[in-house]
């Protein structure tokens, strides 16, 4: 009653005033109206509440809350892409876990012939979860090419804002394992000799300023939406040794791990965009998201069979 009150009170429209004013002779109205925005947000709130409280459905929400993500940033790829439809829809559906993978065909339709076993491993339950980033099947192949592609996507942005030549547009870019010029120095993917034992010395790249002797250790992971925040700080803990590694070797002034993590289905934390205006202006999250979503897209269609 108050949203229908609120409704015609509010309206502008010359006809809905004069049904206003009929209402108003014959007391139609219960209560006073309200502010429209504080009626909206709770009408929205209300709906989200629902999604959240379904068993099934509601899982996407409470995953991006364990993984510390924006719950606002964390949908730009809907509003600041042009992703097909058809892609959004199969996120959509993926977040909702709709998608007919062995396990809910299994659990949902308890289809006795069906096992719910993951079609490429058999050994793991078939799981959206598990197609994005637990199958071993998938990892040297799958996986590996979306995150390239979310690298190759800020290597082209690096490579180019540092005067740098590249292709036209960064779905073509092909990185180089080296760059290098009087003032900037990229490395791709390339292990670099230390003096002392460093693990993790092959970061997906590095930028090295030479004119103020500063470094950035950047590393991509797009990991399960709700370990955003956790592979956010693996990922600075990891590349520490290396830092003062460099630091000493190099004999730099500065230098900066840049973690740079995009949940499988789009989740991300509220340091992201920090994170890359440290790398450049040019890139926003919606960018990465969409990257990250199209590779994950593709994995569920190389799965799930679906033609799309």
């Amino acid at each position: 009653e108050i949203g229908m009150t609120t409704f015609f009170h509010c309206s502008t429209d010359p006809k809905i005033q004069i049904i206003k004013e009929a209402m108003m002779e014959e007391d139609m109205f219960i209560g006073d109206p309200a502010d429209p925005t504080v009626l909206k947000d709770a009408h929205e709130q209300g709906h989200a509440t629902k999604w959240k409280n379904k068993v099934l459905h509601g899982k996407f929400l409470t995953r991006l809350e364990e993984g510390g993500c924006d719950l606002i940033s964390s949908w730009a790829w809907l509003t600041d892409t042009d992703l097909k439809r058809t892609t959004e829809a199969m996120i959509f559906a993926a977040q909702d876990q709709s998608l007919r993978t062995n396990w809910l065909i299994c659990t949902s339709e308890q289809d006795s012939n069906i096992s719910p076993l993951c079609r490429m491993c058999q050994e793991f339950n078939e799981t959206i979860e598990h197609i994005l980033n637990g199958c071993q099947k998938l990892s040297h192949a799958e996986y590996k090419k979306r995150h390239d592609k979310v690298a190759a996507t800020l290597h082209w942005c690096l490579s180019f804002d540092r005067g740098f030549e590249v292709e036209g547009s960064w779905f073509q870019h092909r990185a180089a394992n080296i760059l290098e010029h009087e003032s900037i120095k990229i490395l791709w993917d390339f292990s670099i000799q230390t003096d002392n034992l460093v693990e993790a010395n092959k970061p997906d790249i590095v930028v090295v300023n030479k004119l103020d002797r500063s470094a950035l250790i950047i590393d991509v992971a797009i990991p399960r939406d709700n370990l955003v925040s956790e592979r956010e700080l693996d990922k600075i803990q990891k590349y520490q040794p290396l830092r003062r590694e460099l630091l000493r070797i190099w004999t730099l002034r500065e230098v900066t791990v840049v973690p740079i993590v995009i949940g499988a289905l789009g989740g991300i934390s509220p340091k992201l965009s920090r994170y890359l205006s440290l790398l450049t202006t040019r890139l926003k999250p919606a960018q990465l998201q969409k990257t990250a979503l199209y590779g994950s897209t593709d994995i569920l269609r190389h799965v799930l069979g679906i033609m799309t």
